[in-house]
C-alpha cells in the first residue's frame, strides 16, 4: 500500500511539534502559495495532476529537431536507449493514473525535459568510470530524474517540501524500484542503505543529525530562487556534507527557477561559501567539493552527449514509441491549448500529427 494522504498529513503534524518555527519555516512551501500553486491535495484522485506540466511560452523548440534548449540543458535528440527508458517510465504513470483516475496519461514535458540533467549525470558517471553513481535532490517536483536513474542501477535519494508532490514521487519511485524503494515517511530512516530513497522535509531538515544517506552529486534544480533564505543557507551546507567525502562531490542544477528569493548571483554565492568551486558554466550550472579535480570531464562545457550509442529519433518519435496519443494526453494539455501560448508545442506541426490533429 502507498503512503496514505491521512497518513503523512498525521506524520507531519506530529513532526512539526519537534521542530523550531525557524525550521518550519524554512520548508514551508511559500514560493508555491504565493503563486497560487496548489501544494497539497486530499483525494487520490487529484494525484495525477502531479505527474506533469506543459505551460509556458516558446516550449514549441522541444519539437525542433536536433536543437538545444539552454533553460533544459536537453539536445531535442534521443537514442533507442533514452526511448526505452522513458517507455518504462511512461508506463508505471500510465497504470498509476489509470488506477486513480480511470484514464490513462502518459508524461510529455517534464519527462523530455529531465533527460538534459540525467545525460549530465550519465556523463559524470562515465568520466569516472563509475559501475554505479548516487545522487541525492531536492525538490524532484513530478520526479522523473530518480526513476531514470533507478532503471539505469543508480542510486538515488529525494527529499520534497510539497505534500503533493511527495505523494506522487512515492507512488512513482516504488512502481518503478520495487522492494529496492524506501520511503522514511512510511517507514522511518533505514538502518542500512536502500537504493532508492524518499525522505519528507522533516527529516530533510534533521539529517545534519546523521551520516547518511552520502552522495556523488546533489541536485537542486530549478529550485534554488525560490527557497526561503534559510532553507537555502541549510540546502547549500548539508549538501556540502553528504557530497563531501566523494571523489566527484558535485553541486549540479540547470536553473535557479523562480528568483523569488534569490538571485543567480546571490545562490553562486551562497554556494562558495560552503567551500564549493565552480567547475562548469556555460551549458549548465555545476561546482565541486573538492579542491583539487581528479578527472578532465571539462568537455561537458561544449557538449552534453546523449546516453547510449543506438539509433537516434526526434521528439515526436519519443513520444510515439511511448504511446502518447490523444487518448493519453496530460491533464494541462487541453486548458493550456485554449490559452493560446506563444509558440507552444500543442500548435507545433509535430505534435498535431503525433495526436491526430490538424
Amino acid at each position: 500500500m502507498p503512503l496514505s494522504i491521512t497518513e503523512y498529513d498525521r506524520r507531519e503534524r506530529r513532526a512539526k511539534c519537534a521542530l523550531s518555527f525557524q525550521e518550519v519555516l524554512a520548508f514551508a512551501s511559500t514560493a508555491m502559495e504565493v503563486t497560487g500553486f496548489p501544494a497539497r491535495l486530499k483525494s487520490e484522485s487529484q494525484i495525477a495532476s502531479y505527474m506533469d506540466w506543459n505551460d509556458g511560452d516558446n516550449t514549441g523548440a522541444i519539437f525542433e529537431p536536433d536543437s538545444f534548449i539552454p533553460v533544459r540543458a536537453l539536445r531535442t535528440t534521443f537514442t533507442s536507449e533514452e526511448v526505452g527508458l522513458a517507455r518504462t517510465v511512461a508506463d508505471a504513470v500510465a497504470r498509476l493514473t489509470k488506477e486513480r483516475t480511470g484514464r490513462e496519461m502518459r508524461p510529455i514535458g517534464t519527462l523530455l525535459a529531465v533527460f538534459g540533467l540525467f545525460r549530465i549525470i550519465q556523463a559524470m558517471k562515465a568520466a569516472w568510470s563509475l559501475p554505479q553513481i548516487s545522487v541525492f535532490e531536492i525538490g524532484p517536483g513530478t520526479g522523473y530524474l530518480g526513476p531514470l536513474l533507478a532503471l539505469t542501477g543508480d542510486r538515488y535519494a529525494a527529499t520534497a517540501y510539497s505534500q503533493a508532490f511527495y505523494l506522487w514521487q512515492n507512488r512513482l519511485l516504488s512502481t518503478v524500484a520495487g522492494e529496492e524503494f524506501w520511503d522514511w515517511a512510511e517507514m522511518g530512516p533505514p538502518s542500512t542503505g536502500p537504493r532508492i530513497q524518499h525522505l519528507p522535509w522533516w527529516d530533510y531538515v534533521k539529517l545534519r543529525d546523521r551520516a547518511e544517506p552520502r552522495a556523488d552529486i546533489f541536485v537542486a534544480n530549478c529550485n534554488l530562487g525560490e527557497m526561503n533564505p534559510y532553507a537555502l543557507k541549510y540546502t547549500t551546507q548539508i549538501a556540502r556534507r553528504l557530497v563531501g567525502d566523494s571523489p566527484i562531490g558535485y553541486f549540479l542544477y540547470v536553473s535557479i527557477g523562480n528568483p523569488l528569493h534569490a538571485s543567480a548571483e546571490s545562490i553562486e554565492q551562497e554556494i562558495l561559501r560552503r567551500r564549493f568551486r565552480r567547475i562548469y558554466g556555460k551549458l549548465f550550472n555545476c561546482f565541486s567539493a573538492r579542491t583539487v579535480i581528479g578527472v578532465n570531464d571539462s568537455n561537458l562545457d561544449k557538449d552534453i552527449p546523449l546516453f547510449g550509442n543506438g539509433p537516434t529519433t526526434d521528439a515526436q518519435g519519443l513520444l510515439r514509441a511511448i504511446g502518447v496519443d490523444r487518448f493519453s494526453l496530460p491533464f494541462d494539455i487541453d486548458f493550456l491549448s485554449f490559452l493560446g501560448f506563444e509558440n507552444h508545442f500543442v500548435d507545433h506541426p509535430a505534435f498535431k500529427s503525433l495526436i491526430g490533429t490538424k
